[in-house]
């Protein structure tokens, strides 16, 4: 997580690591589908969490780049992305830092 500050407003966003492989299961590999669907809901679960809201479309499409590059069919990303929710972020994204002075 990447913690941007604004003043005294705090944004997170998802933060990849530059050497992350941004990659996850290719769906072509003999796991089960069960296994793959989970993998791509938690992730997307998570990206949703810390992103703040600012952000959370562009972190998505780089979710659905990810499931691209690793070979997911269309129906599935689409259903995946379109047809389900993500498990709810906490509420407030924006937390004020307290003034010390």
């Amino acid at each position: 997580m990447r913690i941007i500050r604004n003043g005294t407003l705090l944004k997170t966003d998802w933060h990849r690591k530059p050497m992350a492989a941004d990659r996850f299961i290719n769906f072509r590999l003999d796991h089960q589908i069960k296994m793959k669907i989970n993998v791509v809901l938690n992730m997307k679960a998570r990206v949703a969490m810390v992103s703040h809201p600012d952000y959370l479309d562009h972190n998505l499409k780089r979710l659905h780049e990810i499931m691209l590059e690793t070979e997911y069919p269309k129906k599935l990303r689409k259903k995946l992305f379109c047809n389900t929710p993500y498990q709810m972020q906490p509420q407030d994204h924006l937390i004020a830092s307290e003034d010390h002075s």
